[in-house]
This record gives structure tokens, sequence and C-alpha cells, in this order.
């Protein structure tokens, strides 16, 4: 909000006047910060058959509810994943809930596991998305 004040002077008669103001770059004011919420995690454990080392499945998620699949991969062996169909991303996490190096918003990661236990694969997406998903374990 702003405000102009305009007064007389001893110095000058009192007389009649028009005032015209014009504002330029307006101050634009600053968005009130909104709370977020994290989002939660719907987490299911992936089996992958013995003698089929790649499966493909369909899921579902949303912002507020992130999909999140447990696969049990043994050191040393290979964890693929990949985007098939839907405007995903990735967020492949060590089973102690860290991030992976470049795992993160990937459509699709591969590398051989440092350390054996449940890997996580998070299915991330700015809006409620139907996605297809391929997941593959392989040995060395």
């Amino acid at each position: 909000m702003y405000s102009v004040q305009v007064s007389l002077t001893k110095e000058l008669p009192a007389r009649d006047y028009d005032l015209q103001l014009t504002l330029t770059d307006p101050v634009q004011p600053k968005p009130t910060p909104t709370a977020t919420t994290p989002p939660s995690y719907d987490t299911e454990p992936l089996t992958i058959p013995e003698g089929e080392p790649t499966i493909q499945f369909d899921g579902q998620t949303t912002p507020q509810k992130v999909k999140r699949y447990l696969v049990n991969v043994d050191q040393g062996q290979q964890l693929a994943t990949e985007v098939i169909q839907g405007n995903v991303t990735l967020d492949i996490r060590y089973p102690n809930g860290q991030l992976v190096e470049d795992g993160s918003g990937v459509k699709f990661w591969q590398n051989s596991a440092p350390r054996g236990g449940e890997y996580m694969i998070d299915v991330i997406s700015q809006r409620s998305t139907n996605f297809t998903l391929s997941v593959s374990v392989t040995n060395p």
C-alpha cells in the first residue's frame, strides 16, 4: 500500500490544483510461503523369479504418495531399472535409504551393488500417473 500526502506551504497562496500520479515498476508482493507436506510412501517388495532376471509391471503414483519398490540384491549383482511408459522419474536408494550416486531423477539406472540388501526404487511424478517399469537383477 502506498500513500501520498499533500500540504500547503506558507510561501505559496492557496489555490486549486490537479495531481496525477503514475506508478512504474510496482513492487510485487512476495508470495506467502505455504507449508508443504512431505509425501508418504506406498512400499511394495519385488520378487524376481529364479531364472527370469527381468520383470516388467504397471503401477500408479501421485505427488502425495510415492510408489516405492524394495528389491533384494546381493553384493556384486547388477541392478537395472527403466521407465518403459509414463511421465515419471526414479530415485534409487541404498538399503540404508541414502540416494545412490547418479540415481536421482533418472529414467534408466544400472550398476553393480557395492553391498547387499534391500535397494529402494522410488517412482516420482508431479501428478497422478500410471507407469510401466522394468527391473532386473543379474549376476556379473
